[in-house]
């Protein structure tokens, strides 16, 4: 049998089945069209991120040993409020909980900007390294909203030991939603599920634990303080805090 080859005759559009002897007489090879090349800036992002991942698996394996000697206290935070203090009474833990916490800082960053989980109109338009240092940026100055909030809340009027227990539990809470979230990207990457699915069920993810966390707060607050006060201190300290974060990425 003759072999025959896809053509568009210049003539027509119309496409024809002819003898691959003929096919290139008067028509045009249709052919795969590929991507241009890769430029010069895309590799200069990947090399970017690539670097700062390999810096995060390094520093992590660093403080691998302080990770597991807290993931137990993390859980436990997730599971009983009384957990959290029990944490801040532990000097050791405490510390630990600190370290593992900067360690995931960046790696959080990288999550957020990969995924597009903080992606209001003025970072869309951002190349992924800009985007990634805005992402930082943006949650540096999250934490700086919540220890002025802090400061300035007058939380000292109760015992320092629950007003310690409620401050720190969202950097506690921070560790173990960081953990889960990476878990779940690593997991879901062998998936035939798209990007945009993905930061959804990660986006659900930290939420979940932010409710968890408002409920652990809720609970600390309670147990020294009225109603009221407890309310009071939720909304300066958590609500606030995290209002502005949520307004600036649907407003600007």
């Amino acid at each position: 049998m003759t072999d025959t080859l896809n053509i568009i005759p210049a003539s027509d559009t119309a496409e024809l089945i002819q003898p691959i002897d003929s096919a290139f007489g008067a028509g045009t090879l249709k052919l795969h069209r590929f991507p241009a090349a890769i430029t010069a800036e895309a590799r200069h992002t990947d090399l970017i991120t690539d670097t700062l991942t390999t810096l995060c698996v390094i520093v992590s394996i660093i403080f691998l040993k302080k990770l597991v000697n807290v993931i137990p206290s993390l859980l436990g935070c997730t599971a009983r409020w009384k957990e959290a203090l029990n944490l801040e009474y532990s000097m050791k833990l405490s510390r630990d909980r600190n370290i593992v916490f900067m360690t995931l800082v960046l790696p959080f960053c990288l999550l957020v900007n990969r995924y597009g989980i903080y992606s209001p109109d003025f970072i869309r338009d951002l190349s992924p390294s800009a985007s990634l240092l805005v992402t930082a940026g943006v949650f540096i100055a999250y934490i700086i909203i919540r220890e002025g909030a802090q400061f300035f809340s007058g939380s000292k009027k109760i015992s320092k030991e629950t007003s310690n227990a409620s401050h720190m539990a969202f950097y506690t809470f921070f560790c173990t939603a960081t953990l889960v979230t990476l878990a779940t990207s690593g997991i879901l990457h062998f998936t035939n599920l798209s990007d945009t699915t993905t930061g959804n069920i990660i986006t659900y993810e930290i939420a979940a634990f932010y409710i968890i966390l408002t409920v652990r707060r809720y609970q600390i607050f309670s147990n020294s303080c009225s109603l009221f006060s407890t309310i009071l201190y939720l909304c300066t300290l958590e609500i606030l805090p995290t209002g502005i974060l949520i307004m600036s990425a649907l407003f600007f």
